[in-house]
C-alpha cells in the first residue's frame, strides 16, 4: 500500500511540473490581442532585444529564460474627461480646462477613442515595459500616456478659439485637437480613432458676465422695438391726418362748384 502512494504521489508530482513546464515553455497569443516574441538572448547591435511578431492565436514555444511574450489588446479604447460625476474614469469634474483667444477660462468636456498600434505592439513594450494599455487604475497607458498627452492637445487647440467661436465652430475645433493629439499618439504607437467635443462651460464669474451681457442685448434690442413702434405709430398717425385733410379739400372743391 505504501507502494502504491508512493507512486501516486510521484505521479502526481511528475504531472504538476509538466503542466508547470508546458505553461512556462508554451504561450498562446489570445484572441483579440496583438503579440510579439521579446528575445533577450538574441540582441541587436544597439543592446535591444529581437522582436517578432506573432499570429493572433497562435501557440509559441518560449525559453522563459530569454525569452518573453507581450500581448496588448488591439481594440478600441475610450478615455471620457468630462464635468459629469458619474461618467468617466475619475469621479468628480473631469473636464479639461484652457483658455480661450482672450484669456477667458474654459472647461471641455471631451471623449478621445484610441487603440495600440498593432504592428508596434513590441515598441511600445520597449518604452513602456510591462505596463497595460487600461487596468483601471493610474498605472496604465490610457492614464499615463493618452490623458496628459490628450489634455495639452485640447488646451493648445482652445487657445486659438474665441469663447463663442468654440460654439459656433465645434468641428474646427475638434479638427484642431485631431491635428496635435494624431502624431503625439503615433510617437508612442498609438492610434487616435476619434475625438468627440461634447461641451463647453465657463466658470461662474464669466456665465454671469455673459448672462449680464445677453440681457444687456436683449434690454437694447427691445428698446430699439419699441421706438420703431412709437415711430411707426407716428407715421400711421401723420398718414391718417393727411387723408383727412385731403378728404377735407375735396368736398369743399365739390361744394364750391355745385349750384
Amino acid at each position: 500500500m505504501t507502494k502504491v502512494y508512493v507512486f501516486l504521489g510521484v505521479t502526481a508530482f511528475l504531472f504538476m511540473f509538466t503542466l508547470w513546464g508546458v505553461t512556462r515553455f508554451i504561450t498562446r497569443v489570445d484572441p483579440g490581442y496583438a503579440g510579439v516574441l521579446v528575445d533577450y538572448g538574441a540582441g541587436s547591435a544597439t543592446g535591444e532585444p529581437t522582436l517578432r511578431a506573432l499570429p493572433t492565436g497562435s501557440y509559441q514555444l518560449v525559453n522563459p529564460l530569454t525569452q518573453g511574450v507581450v500581448q496588448q489588446p488591439i481594440a478600441q479604447q475610450t478615455l471620457t474627461m468630462v464635468q459629469a460625476v458619474q461618467e468617466g474614469k475619475v469621479k468628480g469634474d473631469d473636464s479639461v480646462g484652457c483658455r480661450d483667444r482672450t484669456g477667458i477660462p474654459v472647461s471641455v468636456d471631451v471623449t478621445v477613442l484610441w487603440r495600440v498600434d498593432p504592428a508596434r505592439v513590441g515598441d511600445l513594450h520597449l518604452i513602456r515595459p510591462g505596463v497595460p494599455l487600461e487596468n483601471g487604475t493610474d498605472n496604465d497607458i490610457g492614464t499615463l500616456v493618452v490623458r496628459g498627452t490628450a489634455r495639452n492637445a485640447v488646451a493648445d487647440a482652445c487657445g486659438a478659439f474665441s469663447y463663442i467661436e468654440l460654439f459656433s465652430r465645434r468641428q474646427d475645433f475638434a479638427d484642431a485637437v485631431k491635428r496635435d493629439l494624431r502624431p503625439a499618439l503615433a510617437r508612442y504607437f498609438l492610434t487616435m480613432d476619434e475625438v468627440q467635443i461634447r461641451d463647453f462651460k465657463l466658470g461662474e464669474e464669466q456665465q454671469a458676465a455673459l448672462n449680464a451681457k445677453a440681457v444687456a442685448e436683449q434690454n437694447a434690442e427691445a428698446a430699439k422695438f419699441l421706438e420703431a413702434q412709437r415711430t411707426a405709430e407716428a407715421r400711421a398717425t401723420i398718414e391718417e391726418a393727411r387723408g383727412q385733410a385731403e378728404s377735407i379739400r375735396l368736398i369743399q372743391e365739390r361744394l364750391a362748384g355745385s349750384p
